[in-house]
């Protein structure tokens, strides 16, 4: 699904792909589409409607609950992982940081 160029495909075709994998997910986990629907607590009709491609839109909530009930909620640190922090960021606080500190007799 992400293989070819992602900047080339439309906000639409990606959450199609999503829907798509989503449903992979399911069906792997043996899951009909009212258990899956059930266990997010989302409508089936949302779901069906994600998977089946018929909407280009899907809330944020109903995805992650979606994720959270196939255990794949993981992933979503890897959308946005952090920033590494930069050396001339770390070189200042480094700098910043007292070696010693004294204390006054």
């Amino acid at each position: 699904m992400f293989k070819d160029d992602i900047y080339a495909q439309s906000n639409s075709s990606i959450i199609a792909g999503l829907g798509k994998r989503v449903r992979e997910y399911r069906m792997k986990a043996q899951l009909t589409q009212e258990e899956l629907a059930a266990k997010a607590g989302i409508s089936v009709l949302t779901l069906k409607k994600f998977e089946n491609a018929k909407t280009a839109n899907i809330n944020m909530q109903s995805f992650l609950a979606i994720l959270r009930a196939l255990q794949q909620l993981e992933c979503v640190g890897n959308i946005l992982p952090e920033l590494p922090v930069p050396p001339s960021v770390l070189r200042q606080y480094q700098e910043k940081t007292p070696k010693r500190i004294r204390h006054g007799k």
